[in-house]
């Protein structure tokens, strides 16, 4: 899925159960990555960096 704006288009990809893996912009590339729940493991953003994320037994 793309959409375009004034200034910049952005464009998403999703997984095989809809959950977004990758946005792209005038900046970069967004990704995500996923548990086997859905839960969020870890998003790098287009400098590179990476947020890791843990849960605990109650989410």
């Amino acid at each position: 899925m793309a959409y375009s704006s004034l200034r910049t288009t952005v464009a998403w990809e999703f997984d095989a159960v809809g959950r977004p893996i990758a946005m792209t912009d005038g900046v970069g590339v967004t990704g995500w990555t996923y548990d086997t729940t859905g839960q969020v493991l870890s998003e790098t953003n287009p400098a590179g960096a990476t947020i890791s994320h843990a849960y605990n037994k109650a989410g």
